[in-house]
This record gives C-alpha cells, sequence and structure tokens, in this order.
C-alpha cells in the first residue's frame, strides 16, 4: 500500500497505523471491507516497524447497508468510520464487534516477524 493510504487512530493510550482495503475470499461472491491494523507501542515502549503484531479485520460495516439499517443515522455514521471499528476490535478484544449475528467481523491473520 501506498504511503498516502495509511492513516492512524489514537485512543489516548495506543496508536495504531491502518489502511482500509478491500477483501474478497475466492468462494465469496462479493468484497468486503478490510482493515490492516499495526500498533504503535506496546505499553509505553515504541515498536520499530519490524517488530509490530499486525491484525486484518474484515467486516460488512460500511458495504452492506442492510447490517445498520436498524440504527439511527447518527449512529450510522459513527459505527462506519474505521476508527470506530478499530476501537470497537480492540476493546472487546473478541473476534466479533457488538452487533452479533448481523456482523461479520473476523480476525484474519496475527502474526509477528
Amino acid at each position: 500500500m501506498h504511503k498516502d493510504e495509511w492513516k492512524v487512530y489514537d485512543n489516548g493510550h495506543q496508536e495504531w497505523d491502518y489502511a482500509e482495503f478491500g477483501y474478497r475470499y475466492d468462494s465469496w461472491e462479493r468484497f468486503y471491507r478490510g482493515i490492516y491494523t499495526k500498533p504503535r507501542y506496546e505499553g509505553r515502549q515504541e515498536l520499530l516497524e519490524f517488530a509490530r503484531p499486525e491484525n486484518i479485520i474484515i467486516t460488512n460495516i460500511g458495504v452492506n447497508h442492510k447490517v445498520l439499517a436498524n440504527i439511527g443515522t447518527e449512529k450510522q455514521e459513527e459505527m462506519r468510520c474505521a476508527e470506530w471499528i478499530i476501537r470497537e476490535y480492540h476493546q472487546r478484544g473478541a473476534d466479533e464487534l457488538p452487533l452479533g449475528k448481523i456482523c461479520f467481523t473476523k480476525k484474519i491473520a496475527q502474526f509477528r516477524l
């Protein structure tokens, strides 16, 4: 990914570099939203670029309008933001966001070099 595609999300305790992309597995009929994240710190220690754990979040939030259909317009806008998805993903420490069955979000890979 080009360096201009990267953004930074800061929750006040941690910063993540992230980039968004479209993802489709061979057997899937449509694309899903992918968010690639790398934390900048471990505790208070800044991580070198090659030593950062990496995550890929795959979700249908923002690409399938039915997912947020029963939620108010203002909340929908908030939930479509990549920063909201990253925050909720890391806050829960789980593979699913709070929407439960209507939300497809899966941690595809996590690895360290």
